[in-house]
């Protein structure tokens, strides 16, 4: 009888299997990476509609500015106490 053969045979087995395990394991981190990476990616232009929010916002912002401005230059300057 050929015990060679017969553990040579497991052996090429358990190696076949491990080298499949391998690559599969392999395969599926690199697709888990792509997923992420196409996540980060923004579109060209995506940020573009929340740039012209962030603009109104701040446009509507230097209008309150100037009108409180224009309300605190309008209000007389309170009467000083002499003495002080």
């Amino acid at each position: 009888m050929n015990y060679d053969a017969i553990v040579e045979f497991p052996l090429g087995l358990v190696a076949v299997a491990g080298i499949g395990t391998a690559i599969y394991v392999g395969f599926r981190l690199a697709m888990v990476l792509v997923r992420r990476l196409e996540q980060r990616v923004p579109e060209p232009g995506a940020g573009a509609g929340d740039l012209v929010l962030l603009r109104q916002e701040i446009a509507e912002l230097h209008e309150r500015v100037d009108f409180t401005e224009r309300m605190l230059a309008q209000r007389p300057e309170p009467a000083r106490v002499e003495g002080m």
